[in-house]
């Protein structure tokens, strides 16, 4: 049996991910509650894909949009200021490999994600992949049916615990050979170690040398219960009442050399502190216990 490189619990039972709606709720309450300069990430998009007639209405409207935020910030502090800046760091190291020929790009376990939309004018060259389970992507192309999609979009559904990715994608149109961009992010503490382990085997053998990836991990005593303030507690106990609890996590040190074991050389490490600096206004800052790996194929 192949081992999911997606969360799949409500998918087996023919339910969209929830976590994947949580976050365009997020990226959503952002757009609508925060002052322009104020935002991490502007993505007036993400509400189409909120399935929550009553979330869709709370995150519309400015005032309560601007609560909404204060309420989640006050529960799970920091949350939503990772999930914005992670969006935004994939954004900027996207358009920065746009401008070196990238060819393809590949978004593992892609959700409600609308980097398609938010960079569609920088990407026309590029063939963009979603990966995901066909539960979500169903409930995300009826969406779709309202607004205009990118023609360069390619939605590949998966069946991860039958199906493999890699024969899938090359099914779907994609190349080995050309310069590509694969990112999975918001997935793997949800995995066991085998499963991060086999998808990383697969994306090893489809990256073409000098090709990047990008994920995020969670910090290993974390998800272990070893350690953890607040916003650590919180988080995996909602997780694990969406039904998709954390079991993947590793400490910085470890994951790098895992990479490097499936011939991916790390680029660079994106902490707490890093993640503020560059994205987040005075008086905001994310989780301290999740990690972003930039890393590039070996030649």
């Amino acid at each position: 049996m192949r081992r999911s490189i997606v969360p799949t619990s409500d998918m087996q039972a023919g339910k969209h991910s929830r976590t994947a709606e949580a976050m365009a709720i997020i990226r959503a309450m952002e757009y609508r509650g925060q002052e322009p300069a104020r935002r991490i990430l502007t993505d007036p998009w993400a509400e189409h894909f909120i399935q929550s007639h009553f979330a869709r209405r709370l995150v519309t409207q400015r005032l309560s949009a601007r609560l909404l935020s204060l309420l989640t910030g006050l529960w799970i502090p920091g949350a939503q200021e990772y999930a914005l800046a992670r969006a935004r760091l994939v954004d900027d190291l996207t358009l920065q490999l746009a401008t070196q020929g990238l060819r393809q790009l590949v978004i593992l376990g892609a959700g409600f994600d609308t980097t398609i939309f938010r960079l569609q004018d920088k990407l026309r060259g590029v063939r963009v992949f979603e990966v995901d389970h066909p539960a979500t992507q169903r409930v995300k192309m009826a969406a779709l049916s309202r607004i205009d999609t990118p023609e360069n979009l390619h939605f590949v559904p998966v069946d991860f615990e039958s199906e493999n990715i890699a024969e899938q994608l090359m099914m779907s149109g994609f190349q080995r050979k050309r310069f590509s961009l694969f990112t999975w992010m918001g997935v793997t503490y949800y995995l066991t170690n085998e499963a991060v382990a086999e998808t990383l085997t697969q994306l090893a053998g489809l990256c073409a040398p000098g090709s990047h990836l990008i994920l995020d991990f969670a910090s290993e005593a974390v998800v272990a219960g070893a350690t953890g303030g607040r916003a650590a507690r919180i988080g995996l106990k909602q997780a694990r009442w969406l039904g998709e609890p954390f079991l993947f996590g590793r400490d910085s040190a470890q994951a790098i050399s895992d990479l490097a074991d499936f011939g991916f050389d790390l680029i660079t490490l994106y902490d707490q502190r890093k993640l503020q600096e560059l994205y987040c206004p005075r008086g905001r800052a994310p989780v301290d216990f999740m990690y972003i790996v930039w890393c590039v194929r070996r030649d």
